[in-house]
């Protein structure tokens, strides 16, 4: 019984080390791609076209803007305000007028968590992208961790162009070791006067994969030890 129990606390040390290296952006192409983890999900649901959306969902610790100030809205699919594709229901979450530019969602949405999660990503969609978009995360101190580009093609990929259709767009965002990322900026696109939107926010504030062997540790420890 006792070789068992070493044999558990051999296969952590070796589990625990995979989970770390797999940290990684995370590009998911659709139509109607499936987010890699679980956890929990704000599909903005139950707005009104246009509701400006910054504190309503503070209850669950999530905050939303704009980098170059204004405030996000809500974009009901159909008919679209903005032409801009939902991951699920009929809601999605575009940008208003930035203030430093004349352009919808031009500079980016920001979420902000009020406790670090490891992994966090969205539904972005942009039925007529013109550019590329870069996807940010950021810690404590508003430090920037990691960022990487989502190409403009990925999130048109086996979708009409200029049809708003439900599923039409990638979930992006990003897996990481540890719970470090207290924000997240999805955009701007690279290109000027490009806008888009994003649904069913997903975040979880520990990674999935080392929860899941921490139980299964925890439940393989006390059968053995009952079984000793």
């Amino acid at each position: 019984m006792k070789h068992l129990a070493r044999v558990a606390l051999t296969l952590a040390v070796v589990c625990l080390p995979a989970a770390v290296a797999s940290a990684a952006p995370i590009i998911v192409a659709g139509p109607s791609p499936v987010a890699p983890f679980a956890g929990t999900v704000i599909d903005f649901e139950g707005y009104a076209e246009g509701t400006l959306i910054d504190n309503e969902y503070a209850g669950v610790g999530v905050t939303f803007s704009q980098p170059g100030g204004g405030t996000p809205q809500i974009d009901t699919i159909p008919p679209p305000f903005f032409a801009y594709s939902a991951g699920s229901g009929s809601n999605a979450l575009t940008g208003t007028v930035d203030p430093q530019a004349p352009f919808i969602t031009v500079s980016g949405l920001i979420a902000t968590f009020a406790t670090p999660m490891s992994d966090v990503g969205a539904f972005m969609s942009d039925t007529a992208p013109l550019g590329n978009y870069t996807i940010s995360a950021f810690g404590a101190g508003n430090v920037l961790l990691e960022s990487f580009v989502v190409p403009g093609a990925t999130l048109t990929g086996g979708c009409a162009t200029g049809v708003s259709t439900l599923g039409c767009g990638a979930f992006v965002g990003f897996s990481r070791a540890t719970a470090d990322i207290l924000a997240i900026q999805f955009g701007p696109s690279l290109a000027s006067g490009d806008a888009f939107a994003i649904d069913d926010l997903r975040f979880v504030p520990e990674p999935a994969l080392l929860s899941l062997l921490g139980l299964g540790l925890l439940v393989a420890t006390r059968r053995i030890r009952r079984r000793e």
